[in-house]
């Protein structure tokens, strides 16, 4: 019997990466603080979810749209925690912080990370999440977005999905 398809979280971080022109999985792996072999086998679950074009290593923005809008929440829950120096994610980093009037900040833990802010902390996608903010810009913008969708709050929620339709652009909308 078929063992059943579980996408992990760092799944979805290597979808977004894969928004932009990979070349080889020894650099992407290197970039993304992980093994070849993690990025591999996300790339094996990343196809049978569909989250990947057919035709090679592009992802499919519209399903992966999809996923972030109605999915993401109830598939990779948040879990919050206290007070801890780190990296600013979901409403509390661009571009939502310039839209969202929030009296409290929210990072991924990081103590020694160069842009630590003190914040409530979120358990990250994956534990090297941290380190896409230097290797990795355009990444760490639109998982934070998706952080954004993972803690649940309508206003937010309403607010991050027309940042993240900005972030995958006309992309979004195509057919797949």
């Amino acid at each position: 019997m078929a063992k059943a398809l579980r996408t992990h979280p760092f799944d979805l971080v290597l979808a977004i990466r894969l928004l932009q022109p990979v070349t080889t999985l020894a650099p992407l792996a290197e970039e993304l603080g992980v093994a070849p072999s993690q990025v591999h086998a996300s790339l094996k679950r990343l196809a049978e979810a569909g989250l990947l074009r057919p035709e090679g290593r592009a992802t499919n923005v519209r399903a992966l749209g999809e996923f972030i809008l109605t999915g993401v929440r109830y598939a990779f829950p948040v879990v919050r925690g206290p007070l801890t120096e780190g990296v600013p994610t979901a409403y509390s980093t661009a571009p939502l912080a310039a839209v969202v009037d929030a009296i409290d900040v929210v990072v991924w833990p990081a103590p020694n990370a160069p842009s630590r802010v003190k914040g409530f902390s979120l358990t990250p996608l994956y534990p090297k999440a941290p380190l896409l903010v230097e290797r990795s810009p355009d990444t760490y913008a639109i998982v934070g977005i998706v952080d954004a969708f993972r803690l649940g709050d309508a206003r937010i929620r309403s607010m991050a999905r027309a940042e993240l339709e900005r972030a995958l652009g006309r992309r979004f909308s195509e057919p797949s």
